[in-house]
């Protein structure tokens, strides 16, 4: 009945899991090991959205 639906759902959630897999382990290597001066600089734009309300 709504298996079109639950393809669709498994197939953005997994785009979305790659995209993010693909982002994130380049963004964090970076961060750790060759930021340098600029480490805290990038580590604060990486968690400023959490500190973002939608009131």
């Amino acid at each position: 009945m709504y298996r079109d639906q639950i393809l669709r759902s498994f197939g953005y959630a997994f785009s979305a899991t790659v995209l993010c897999i693909l982002l994130a382990f380049p963004l964090a290597y970076v961060i750790a090991f060759k930021a340098g001066r600029y480490k805290n600089l990038l580590l604060g734009l990486v968690i400023l959205p959490f500190f973002v309300t939608f009131h």
